[in-house]
């Protein structure tokens, strides 16, 4: 039978019950009262059953309302409707359409869609005639069902979409394959903030377009599929994570910063399985804010790259925070590409292991010498071994050695901030290129930060040519200047300690 609730006084219905009605709730308050809902679960059912608010003041507790089988919610009240402040939820379950009217813009906290058939659909009406309302989600839309009943199907007169750091779009349609509908909003400022996806063993899938999330993915479980296209998240608000152990598509590519200027720092975490990444972030000038904290993207947990995989950091800095920082059965067939022809990308290794034997290439010569393309060795624990091949600029963070019976090559600048090259003989051999610069920060000095072995030089030009050699615990770097221009000529120092 119909349940009402009347009078100028405040109500309340308290508890943690279980409360199921098969017909119309209306709650009609009048004098500017108001009616508060407790930690009940309260299911209406039946196509002809309705939640109408239309007079007085509404406030959804922290329990749950439950529109189920073509059950309506229709608010049509001067007072004040509140879906929020106690964080409740609206759960759409079973088939018919279900419909959501609303004379004013309504605010929910969480809304779970489980419809098998039927639909959800938005209608704003205003006093005398249609108006335009807004439903915005602050806490979470999921999707518990693949069906596209549990999508958002019609807004009329009204726009759904996110608002809030907190706003979250989730996919939990455990082993099925769910396709994106218009539940992932996709106009600016209303699309949602966070994705997670905890779907098991199953896909979410939209082969024709790409999506952005401005902070959060959380890929629990399960696969994201968007075809050819691209799942950027900018990280343009602070805290911004990728997070769990679920899988991109071979042919999808993860855009972490998406060219934003207005990027914040991310964080990688868990394990995520993936074959295409592009690090892309630009705040600020390059390359003087390249490893300014807002352009960095820090991995603490593992990428996980299938075969063919391409790691491209366009524009910012990838940090390895540990060894193991990358992944795969097959890193042989990984190919790194850091800077651009116009930005600088950095690589902190942190200890991972890029040489020759475990990452198939990197590309490392982007932008004028190679001036774009920057390699950090850091780190305390892992490989400690600079790879061998031509960089732009390489950087010391702490006692590393050359790639045995390897050259490696430097075409832009050695910079010392900490610790000592080693292992440099006749096979294995560093090569600064003519013009190349050795510049010392943080704690380096000449005396502390040098290569302990041979260091050779092209020189053709007048440039003052630095050879940062030393030996047995001190660094006496030599600095060789030609009065005119020489051919190219072969220059290579080694410094010996006395017996």
């Amino acid at each position: 039978m119909p349940l009402n609730f009347t009078g100028a006084d405040n109500a309340s219905v308290g508890g943690a019950n279980a409360i199921a009605v098969s017909a119309t709730i209306t709650v009609n308050k009048s004098s500017g009262a108001t009616l508060t809902l407790g930690a009940n679960t309260i299911t209406i059912s039946g196509n002809n059953s309705i939640l109408l608010i239309q007079g007085g003041n509404f406030v959804a507790g922290s329990g749950t309302i439950e529109l189920d089988g073509g059950a309506d919610l229709t608010i049509n009240t001067s007072g004040t409707v509140d879906f929020t402040t106690n964080q409740s939820q609206i759960d759409v379950v079973g088939s018919r359409p279900t419909v959501i009217t609303s004379n004013q813009d309504i605010n929910f906290h969480n809304i779970r869609n489980s419809k098998n058939s039927g639909s959800l659909d938005f209608i704003g009406t205003g006093t005398g005639g249609t108006g335009t309302r807004n439903f915005r989600i602050r806490g979470t839309y999921t999707r518990a069902s693949n069906s596209g009943a549990s999508s958002i199907s019609t807004s009329t007169s009204a726009t759904f979409g996110y608002d809030g750091d907190e706003a979250t779009l989730e996919y939990a349609a455990t082993n099925k394959t769910t396709t994106i509908g218009n539940e992932f909003v996709t106009a600016s400022g209303l699309e949602p903030r966070n994705l997670t996806i905890i779907v098991g063993s199953g896909t979410v899938s939209k082969l024709t377009m790409s999506y952005t999330v401005p902070r959060n993915l959380t890929l629990t479980s399960g696969t994201i599929n968007l075809g050819t296209n691209t799942l950027t998240v900018s990280g343009n608000i602070t805290g911004s994570t990728v997070a769990g152990s679920g899988k991109i598509a071979d042919a999808t590519t993860l855009n972490l910063g998406g060219g934003s200027t207005t990027t914040q720092k991310q964080t990688i975490n868990g394990s995520i399985t993936l074959k295409l990444l592009t690090i892309d972030k630009r705040y600020g000038n390059s390359p003087n804010d390249t490893e300014d904290p807002r352009n960095t993207v820090e991995v603490s947990g593992q990428l996980i790259f299938n075969p063919n995989g391409q790691l491209n950091i366009v524009s910012g800095t990838l940090q390895f925070l540990t060894a193991g920082g990358l992944g795969g059965s097959n890193l042989g067939s990984l190919t790194i590409t850091i800077g651009s022809s116009t930005r600088r990308g950095v690589l902190r290794t942190g200890g991972t292991d890029i040489t020759t034997g475990a990452v198939g290439t990197v590309n490392a010569q982007q932008g004028t010498n190679g001036g774009n393309s920057k390699v950090i060795y850091d780190g305390t624990t892992g490989s400690n071994t600079m790879r061998s091949g031509a960089f732009g600029v390489i950087e010391i963070r702490r006692d590393v050695q050359v790639q045995s019976n390897a050259t490696t090559t430097i075409t832009s600048e050695l910079i010392f901030h900490s610790g000592t090259i080693s292992n440099t003989n006749t096979n294995n051999i560093l090569v600064l290129n003519d013009g190349v610069p050795v510049t010392y920060v943080g704690t380096a000095t000449p005396q502390t930060s040098y290569v302990s072995g041979p260091v050779r030089r092209v020189i053709s030009s007048t440039t003052p040519a630095v050879f940062p050699v030393g030996k047995g615990g001190g660094g006496n770097r030599v600095t060789l200047t030609y009065q005119t221009a020489p051919p190219a000529v072969t220059v290579q120092v080694e410094q010996f300690n006395a017996a």
